[in-house]
């Protein structure tokens, strides 16, 4: 009895096969391989799922084992059978009532490369490609395949069946029907994650963040003055609150204020009905979308502020997008050109090590109320 199994994977709902060197454990029954008559390995894919089946035929019972996920596990049982079968497989008639049909050698073939691993059963079941790397080569014997709908059997290059053949997974054909399926399934995904995106977010999220990287932003016409180099890029009605927008009995959050908020290149303006609000983006400690609004938190205010509006996702988006343009080339030459140039040096570095934030003077700023403030 050996105390290691060569082998072992599961299959099914977690049915375990060890593979021994004389002998199989199938779920807790041992089959010797003296008696094992043939066997049948069959590949499938279904919905994008790979699996393995093997079908064994031993002297007084046959076993059908579905589902092995672990395809590098299943073909290296497969290599091990075919192996012992070559070396090992002799019956007689006096032994074996009925005599197996096994696979008839063709009897033209030309092989000049390692073959396509196609494993299929008599039933001609279709398909879809397995595409598998960094696996060894595997030695096997002849094998029963349905390539393209026409019964083949893989055979050496002098003509007979070899019980030797070497196979790579590398090899393996992906089939132009196959693909062209596989295409159609992933568009189909694709269309159906927009559409669901648009019924949720009320906008195509993808579309929005290619043409964001891709193309500068749009300015817009806003009912407010401008400073000079300033340009609006998104606006939006939105209520202003203290708490962000709940359900149920918290569905209605009390609403401070009621207006427009603008994204410039420069500073977040809000105008309220009561309020005005001015921030410059230096001064902005946080942002993110919560579900129905939008969170902003400052160096003024003492608590964060939610804008409640109609696609809070969208305009993170494009405050993510110009937030990062702006700290990246307007801070950078805004701080640079305020400073001397004998202590621009020195300044940056004592601000990196005491993160120090470098306000620009120029910008108004706001207070909790909304009061502007130079």
């Amino acid at each position: 009895m050996f105390g290691e199994p060569i082998v072992e994977c599961v299959y099914g709902w977690g049915q375990v096969l060890q593979l021994y060197p004389d002998h199989l454990d199938i779920q807790g029954t041992s089959y010797s391989l003296y008696d094992l008559i043939n066997f049948k390995p069959v590949y499938r894919r279904i919905m994008g799922v790979p699996s393995m089946r093997l079908e064994l035929q031993f002297i007084s019972d046959s076993v059908v084992i579905r589902g092995i996920a672990d395809i590098s596990l299943a073909l290296k049982v497969i290599a091990y059978l075919h192996t012992w079968s070559a070396a090992h497989l002799r019956y007689s008639v006096e032994e074996v009532h009925v005599t197996p049909e096994l696979p008839a050698p063709a009897s033209t073939a030309i092989v000049s490369a390692p073959q396509p691993l196609v494993l299929s059963e008599g039933e001609r079941e279709h398909f879809w490609e397995y595409d598998a790397h960094d696996h060894p080569t595997i030695a096997v014997g002849p094998l029963e395949a349905v390539v393209d709908g026409e019964a083949e059997t893989i055979t050496s290059s002098s003509g007979t069946t070899s019980s030797m053949l070497p196979i790579t997974l590398d090899a393996v054909t992906s089939w132009p029907w196959t693909d062209e399926r596989h295409r159609q399934y992933l568009q189909h995904q694709q269309r159906l994650q927009r559409e669901r995106e648009v019924r949720f977010y009320g906008f195509d999220v993808e579309a929005l963040a290619r043409s964001l990287q891709s193309n500068p932003l749009p300015q817009v016409s806003v009912p407010v003055l401008l400073l000079d180099g300033e340009c609006a890029h998104y606006c939006v009605e939105a209520r202003l609150c203290d708490d962000p927008p709940g359900e149920g009995k918290r569905a209605r959050a009390k609403i401070k204020d009621q207006g427009r908020l603008i994204l410039t290149n420069l500073r977040l303006i809000y105008l309220g009905q009561q309020r005005h609000i001015t921030l410059g983006y230096e001064h902005m400690l946080q942002y993110s979308h919560v579900p129905g609004a939008v969170m902003i938190s400052t160096t003024y205010w003492r608590r964060q502020q939610f804008f409640v509006m109609r696609r809070p996702l969208e305009c993170v988006m494009y405050l993510d997008h110009i937030w990062q343009h702006f700290q990246d080339k307007i801070l950078p030459a805004a701080s640079q050109h305020m400073m001397p140039a004998d202590t621009q040096s020195l300044r940056v570095q004592q601000a990196f090590r005491t993160k120090e934030t470098m306000h620009l003077p120029s910008l108004p700023v706001c207070s909790e109320y909304g009061r502007l403030e130079r």
